[in-house]
């Protein structure tokens, strides 16, 4: 049957003597299947998923590169960087991808299970962007209710400005602006009266994020 096999062979004689051989090995027939990867488009950096199903995985690798920089392996500790859960294997991989910032790369996973089946996932190139956004100012100006947000960022892969408000019954990241003007992030918010602990997120495009406190009564 799949799985673990323990044999005991036995040898008998006419006179009833006997010996006992144990035998133990595992039979896998079973190919192990990459369902998906991520990212699969955009940008990275250095943050990568898999999930796959396969009773016994022996090896489990990323593959990244590219003709420039030349291409590397980093092999995962499935016990550790994965989770099981139903059947299927969850990971997450983090590469060190300082010298690809700003080119493109391809990527790929390669599974293989105690029998020596194995698979690879389709080959997908990124472009990679592991430098930080930087707010190179905050201001603000409170007029009534209403706080008018100056936001200067220097960031070439802009994704979005988010704060969370700590005094909110329900603290949530919301959307302050999605784009810039002249690397300016202009927004304004209306909050109710009362002292407001905020905190301002820039996130890119490749998931780099930087936050900045500001405090203000209202």
């Amino acid at each position: 049957k799949e799985g673990l096999n323990d044999l005991t062979f036995r040898a008998t004689d006419v006179l009833g003597n006997e010996a006992f051989v144990n035998i133990s090995f595992f039979l896998d027939s079973k190919k192990p299947r990459i369902s998906r990867t991520l990212p699969i488009r955009d940008f990275s950096n250095g943050e990568f998923w898999i999930d796959f199903k396969e009773d016994n995985p022996e090896l489990l690798a990323l593959n990244y590169g590219n003709p420039t920089i030349g291409y590397r392996n980093l092999e995962l500790d499935i016990e550790n960087q994965c989770t099981l859960h139903r059947e299927r294997y969850y990971c997450n991989a983090d590469a060190n991808l300082n010298d690809y910032d700003g080119q493109k790369m391809e990527y790929w996973f390669y599974l293989e299970d105690i029998a020596g089946h194995n698979h690879g996932s389709r080959h997908l190139t990124l472009d990679i962007d592991v430098t930080y956004p930087v707010i190179e100012s905050l201001n603000y100006e409170i007029v009534g209710r209403n706080v008018n947000f100056d936001i200067g960022i220097i960031e070439e892969n802009f994704e979005i400005v988010e704060f969370m408000d700590s005094s909110d019954l329900n603290p949530r990241w919301r959307t302050l602006c999605n784009r810039l003007k002249d690397g300016h992030c202009l927004g304004r918010k209306s909050f109710r009266s009362g002292i407001h602990n905020l905190a301002i997120q820039v996130i890119d495009e490749a998931g780099n994020s930087v936050s900045q406190p500001v405090s203000f009564t209202i």
